[in-house]
């Protein structure tokens, strides 16, 4: 097997720069691995890579970059992919961690270097000189400030909600959050003009905390912590099939060799989290220094708060809903990006009437629940009729829905329920529902929804199933050519399958199989089906908690990445753009 990782070594050419922790993932448990260091030329001549034989397991070693001489495919194969030429050896080369800044492009010039060092250097001095002032008015006024919120978290410290001096070390720490945020930078949805420092992304998590972030360094010419961030994207590769049939018309994503990683978007947690904030609420809702425009040229309604000479901003249109800051110190409509030079527009102060549909306008765009759909497949089965009259599944797929999710009893159930009756018990009498970072989640389970023995389609699980946008299908394999085949699915309104394959079907399971089928109007979305320090040996999970974290962020992250496909982009159009017409006739 060394003759076999040697070999594949030599189809790779080893860049220059610095030395990178990597994890080695394969089909065999590596027993010694000599790293590749600076001295290596593009083979491994007089290394020593041995492997033994075991199940799917990894190792972290020093390695330098890889990237192959040519590529066949005109999309980007991930960086750090390395195949063996045998049949006996696939090992795949993924980084351990990112670094904490992005690495400088090559051929930048002296003044761009320079000007990005004045960029961050007069960041860091103004979050300095905004902390400084916090201080000074939390003395002062001897409250505490919501910053301290940021510090009860990460600290153990506790203070009274009536008296709290900031201490030099919470200040630091505060700052040393505040800086992290933009060491990388994700691209505003609506530019400013000129440009400011945008923090990344996925670093966007909570709400209460963003708020301290936003209280306490303010938009300046030097750092913008308000405006709505791009999320980045990734393709799909080809696949190998696992426990799902490949057919046209859908993407796989059975491993790293799936997926291209160009971007952070694997470090995200809950894709777009920002977009349930309630930033009309908590920003704009009774401020009587709110103005709004109300624009016919462009279909949009613009609301504006003044902030120094900067206006924290809200744009409606059919497009979405998004945030930016125009910079004017008299006239948001002189901005070009937000307005277009439009010239159809009426202007409302913030009186309660319009401040209350607006606040309602909001309400109804967020989300905070989800309903999904479960089905099972036992060995050998294949067709939607099969898999739907499905009465008892197997002790592997309780077990999973156990972990995963709570069993609850309908009648009388007092949260989200899914459209499932909670009063008289005619979908059921139980069912498995979960909370997870702040949303309520249903499962669909069609073994507990009732069905009449004599309907042979099921119609009344599939009215509930067939209705979910992401629906999990546990697939018990009697051999690997039994597979899952999302076509015999009928189904127009569902999206994404989630393959859930056990180790074994009884209750000693302890391991999952898992692959991700999606319409090809779906982009890939995180966590992905590669090694990490938390999940080492993916796509094989291990039974734990661990498995419930991935498999929940997954789900959620597949039906907010759907709802954003071209099929449903176009009915949330329609939506927005009714609401805004209907506000338009009652106000402009």
């Amino acid at each position: 097997m060394t003759d076999d990782v040697d070999g594949a070594l030599s189809k790779w050419k080893i860049n220059g720069g610095k030395k990178n922790t990597v994890t080695l993932v394969h089909s065999n448990t590596p027993g010694t691995i000599s790293p590749i260091d600076e001295g290596s030329s593009s083979n491994s001549q007089g290394k020593s890579i041995t492997l033994s034989p075991a199940f799917d397991e990894s190792v972290v070693v020093p390695i330098r970059k890889a990237r192959s001489s040519s590529t066949s495919s005109s999309l980007t194969v991930p960086e750090f992919a390395l195949e063996t030429p045998g049949s006996h050896t696939s090992v795949f080369i993924l980084p351990s961690q990112p670094a904490l800044k992005p690495k400088k492009k090559r051929g930048r010039s002296v003044a761009e270097i320079s000007q990005e060092s004045t960029n961050y250097n007069a960041i860091q001095a103004a979050i300095s000189s905004t902390l400084s002032e916090s201080t000074s008015l939390s003395r002062k006024h001897s409250r505490r400030g919501s910053i301290s919120r940021v510090f009860s978290r990460s600290t153990s410290r506790r203070s009274s909600p009536e008296h709290h001096n900031f201490s030099v070390d919470e200040l630091n720490l505060m700052k040393k959050i505040l800086l992290s945020l933009f060491e990388y930078s994700s691209p505003p949805v609506i530019p400013t003009n000129p440009p400011i420092a945008t923090p990344s992304k996925h670093l966007v998590i909570d709400f209460t905390q963003w708020c301290d972030f936003l209280e306490f360094s303010p938009v300046s010419s030097v750092s913008d912590l308000w405006s709505s961030l791009i999320t980045p994207t990734e393709q799909y590769l080809h696949s190998t099939p696992t426990n799902a049939e490949i057919v046209q018309g859908f993407n796989y994503e059975t491993g790293p060799l799936s997926v291209t990683h160009l971007t952070n978007l694997n470090d995200f947690t809950i894709l777009n989290v920002d977009e349930d904030f309630p930033y009309y609420e908590h920003f704009f809702y009774r401020n009587n220094s709110v103005k709004h425009y109300f624009d016919k040229t462009n279909n949009q309604i613009v609301s504006c708060i003044k902030d120094s000479k900067y206006m924290r901003t809200i744009v409606r249109s059919e497009a979405g809903i998004y945030r930016c800051i125009i910079i004017s110190e008299d006239s948001a409509l002189k901005c070009v990006e937000v307005f277009h030079n439009s010239n159809q527009v009426t202007r409302l102060a913030n009186h309660t009437e319009v401040d209350d549909d607006l606040l309602h306008f909001h309400q109804s765009v967020i989300i905070s629940k989800y309903r999904f759909g479960v089905v099972y497949a036992g060995p050998g089965q294949s067709s939607e009729n099969e898999i739907f009259a499905n009465n008892e599944p197997s002790q592997a797929f309780w077990k999973f829905m156990n972990l995963i999710a709570s069993k609850v009893t309908l009648e009388g159930y007092q949260n989200y329920s899914g459209g499932l009756d909670t009063h008289t018990n005619v979908t059921g009498k139980e069912s498995y529902a979960t909370q997870y970072d702040n949303y309520d989640c249903m499962f669909h389970v069609a073994p507990l929804i009732p069905r009449n023995k004599n309907d042979e389609q099921s119609l009344e699980r599939k009215r509930f199933v067939g209705n979910d946008v992401v629906v999990v299908v546990f697939k018990e394999q009697l051999n690997k050519d039994d597979l899952f085949k999302p076509e015999t699915m009928t189904s127009h309104f569902t999206h994404v399958y989630i393959v859930v394959t056990p180790a074994i079907t009884t209750n000693n399971n302890n391991s999952y199989k898992i692959s991700v089928v999606s319409k090809d109007c779906v982009q890939p979305f995180p966590p992905f089906l590669i090694p990490s320090h938390t999940q080492p040996i993916l796509p094989v999970l291990a039974h734990g908690p661990q498995v419930r974290q991935f498999f929940m962020q997954k789900i959620i992250n597949a039906e907010r990445t759907a709802l954003k496909s071209k099929t449903f982009a176009a009915n949330n159009k329609r939506v927005l753009q009714s609401q805004i017409n209907r506000l338009m006739e009652k106000y402009a």
